[in-house]
């Protein structure tokens, strides 16, 4: 598991609410790290894409908004799934993403899976 991870499943798990999207609920589900309890998504393959992805493209808590949409979009063209009303969301409204409640949800989640 790794921060940046979490970070990105917090921040679409805080913007959810507002977009709706299907598509986007179903990623929250396959990538949840407190659904199986032990801070693993239930689907293995979308960390490693996202792993993938962060190798390639520069990430940083400054750029992580633009990263997200990166992923998203690369996502969204490789499995045909429509993330378009979450990705103009984040990008219209970045200054409305609590990018650092995000943050410090993702290192307490990150923190607790490896103390134990």
């Amino acid at each position: 598991m790794t921060l940046s991870f979490l970070l990105m499943f917090y921040i679409l798990d805080s913007i959810y609410p507002f977009c709706k999207e299907d598509d986007i609920g179903g990623l929250l589900g396959i990538m949840s790290p407190e659904l199986l309890g032990d801070g693993m998504p239930a689907d293995l393959s979308v960390l490693e894409r996202w792993n993938d992805y962060c190798e390639k493209h520069s990430w940083d808590v400054d750029s992580v908004l633009s990263t997200l949409c990166g992923f998203l979009r690369e996502y969204q063209e490789e499995y045909g799934f429509d993330y378009s009303i979450t990705i103009s969301y984040i990008e219209n409204n970045p200054n409305a993403i609590d990018v650092v409640g995000a943050y410090i949800r993702a290192e307490e989640l990150l923190k607790k899976y490896i103390d134990h």
